[in-house]
């Protein structure tokens, strides 16, 4: 915001923070939002930037602010007790002269997040670690050359791609980019700079703009009416390519720039305000040629209040990004505009703003976050002027949420299913027969989730803050049982053509028999755990036996096949030949003789012998 506007805005009040695209929150069917009476917190010093974060760890989102006036960031801790509520602001110095924005971000690695401001008059960045002894409470600012004068701007993402969350800072005219140090992790190196397109810059974003994985960076111009694109290297990720600009509003004076997928082709769009004009531009992001935009659309933001902060977010559960404008208007506008996303045209805003007041003079910006976790996603106003934050809880009556179909309708546990319907959005609970499942919302339409271990055959339901949802029938299949186990026949052995086998499968299972490959016969395994049964008239041979099982009779996963045994079938009995090296009348005694067989036997002995008129004295067995 001009200088001549405020002597303690400078030249602008603004919002703060912005990671990768604040996109849309997940969602259902269009409808008007309704919220509380703001209940205002004081920050203690004219701030402008608000950022929202667990800062400690107690799985409540808290609030930051950037309190310009008083050179401090001040963070509101919610309440153990009352859930929605906030803890008196705790300040902390911002290491330098006039912050009017920060950003949120773990820059050490340590799983706490982290703060850094921009110091508009000291041309640094203050970084304020979170503590690790106490989280939620922060060590003295450390500051860091921002790389140029009259910054405003301020974002945290890995621009290089090495796992580390980086700075990037909007000055006068320049962006700059502070790499986080490989080494310490949470210290940052000297900064690089790029032209932002030659107007005095403002408001900065940092999102995936074209689809290849790397953050890029917009940046707005209060002097020149236009947003300014600068996309990340490919070649050298970390570095900034040439300006690409794009025209917004009518008369200049652009203040805030927000990030979002306003029509859900999965790409982000990006949303300005124009405080001359009271309009909110929209730039859709090219279906053909991703990271580039197309030309602006303007929608009046419904108030005599002239807008500063942009913010994108889903407010009634519709699966669509709707825009939340703060009126700032020299200090005197005291209200927000809600502009509704079109159901009909996702990307477009055609119905009349919500406007409502934030309980404080000069709203500058606003965050969107569930903060009194009831599913809905309520509104953390910034206003400037009255040094306080507004709080307005959301009220809207989300649509009760519909299940259509299942895909499979049937599933192993940790299968992935899709449930498809409508008002699937802010989903809470996905449930399996009563068994809670993790899932992800795609949108409003779609959901993904995993059947839980435990989970039974029976309806599947969807929880969302608008009810729960009908119940569609899915089928849990039970897993394979463990592999079965052939204990007869033995391997290698040789049987009459009428083998018994044995087989040892989970009781209760299905028992499936392989006889030279071949499935002859389905058995249900009782409780001993034993199968066993005989086969008649096999022709002689060699065959190999072996058994699989499942846990229903179909349509159920099978086991691994069981040891597989081979045996040889002998049906035919051999004939035997005696003959003698006497004569057919001999005095020899005693008579040797050889008793021949026409196959190989097994279990001959003397005993088998039968003699007439003699007896066998002597002898022994060879041979076959």
């Amino acid at each position: 915001m001009n200088h001549t506007y405020s002597s303690l805005l400078r030249r602008g009040a603004r919002r703060g923070l912005l990671l990768l695209g604040l996109a849309g929150l997940l969602p259902v069917a269009q409808a008007q939002v309704s919220f509380s009476s703001p209940t205002l917190y004081p920050t203690g010093g004219y701030n402008q930037g608000i950022v929202t974060a667990d800062f400690n760890g107690d799985g409540r989102p808290d609030l930051a602010t950037a309190n310009s006036g008083a050179n401090t960031v001040g963070v509101l801790l919610q309440s153990g007790t009352t859930v929605g509520a906030f803890l008196a602001t705790a300040n902390y110095g911002s290491g330098g002269s006039f912050n009017p924005t920060l950003a949120v971000g773990d820059l050490n690695g340590d799983g706490r997040p982290d703060l850094a401001t921009i110091n508009q008059l000291s041309g640094t960045v203050g970084v304020l670690l979170n503590s690790a002894a106490t989280p939620g409470t922060f060590a003295p600012a450390v500051t860091y050359g921002a790389g140029g004068t009259d910054g405003r701007g301020i974002a945290i993402a890995d621009l290089n791609g090495d796992g580390r969350l980086d700075l990037v800072v909007a000055n006068s005219t320049t962006v700059g980019i502070l790499l986080n140090s490989a080494t310490t992790p949470g210290t940052f190196g000297t900064v690089a700079t790029y032209s932002g397109g030659g107007a005095v810059l403002d408001e900065l974003m940092v999102g995936d703009l074209n689809g290849d994985g790397r953050p890029d960076v917009v940046v707005g111009s209060r002097t020149a009416n236009t947003v300014s694109v600068l996309l990340n290297s490919a070649t050298t990720p970390g570095t900034l390519g040439a300006v690409s600009l794009y025209t917004v509003g009518n008369s200049g004076y652009l203040r805030g720039v927000a990030l979002g997928d306003l029509n859900n082709d999965g790409r982000l769009d990006l949303a300005v305000s124009n405080y001359t004009d009271r309009t909110i531009s929209v730039l859709l992001n090219s279906a053909t040629t991703p990271g580039t935009f197309l030309s602006a659309t303007n929608y009046a933001n419904g108030s005599t209040q002239n807008p500063l902060g942009v913010t994108i977010g889903d407010l009634n559960g519709d699966g669509r990004a709707d825009l939340v404008a703060s009126n700032y208007d020299r200090n005197s506008g005291n209200t927000v505009s809600i502009l509704v996303n079109s159901a009909a045209t996702p990307g477009t805003f055609p119905g009349t703003p919500t406007v409502l007041t934030t309980g404080g003079a000069g709203p500058i910006h606003a965050v969107i976050r569930d903060l009194n976790a009831d599913s809905r996603p309520d509104l953390a106003v910034s206003n400037f002027y009255g040094s306080n934050v507004g709080v307005l809880l959301n009220t809207t009556v989300f649509a009760t949420p519909t299940l259509t179909t299942l895909s499979p309708t049937s599933g192993l546990v940790g299968a992935s299913i899709t449930l498809t319907g409508t008002n699937l959005s802010g989903a809470t609970a996905v449930s399996f027969n009563g068994t809670a499942a993790t899932f992800t919302v795609v949108n409003a339409t779609t959901i993904t989730a995993t059947v839980p271990t435990g989970a039974t055959s029976g309806n599947v339901t969807v929880t969302t803050p608008g009810g729960i949802s009908n119940g569609v029938a899915f089928t849990v299949t039970p897993p394979a049982p463990p592999a079965p186990i052939v204990v007869l026949p033995a391997n290698n052995s040789t049987t009459n053509s009428s083998p018994v086998f044995q087989v040892t499968a989970t009781p209760g299972s299905y028992l499936m028999v392989y006889l030279n490959g071949v499935n002859n016969g389905q058995y249900l395994v009782g409780s001993s755990g034993i199968v066993q049964a005989q086969y008649s008239g096999l022709a002689d041979g060699v065959y190999t036996l072996y058994a699989t099982a499942s846990a229903q009779r179909s349509g159920a996963p099978v086991s691994a096949p069981s040891n597989t045994v081979t045996f040889t079938v002998d049906g035919t009995a051999p004939t035997a030949t005696v003959s003698t090296t006497a004569g057919s009348s001999t005095s020899t005694s005693p008579i040797p003789f050889t008793v021949s067989f026409s196959e190989p036997v097994t279990g001959f002995a003397a005993s088998s012998l039968t003699v007439t008129n003699g007896t066998v004295t002597a002898g022994s067995l060879s041979g076959s």
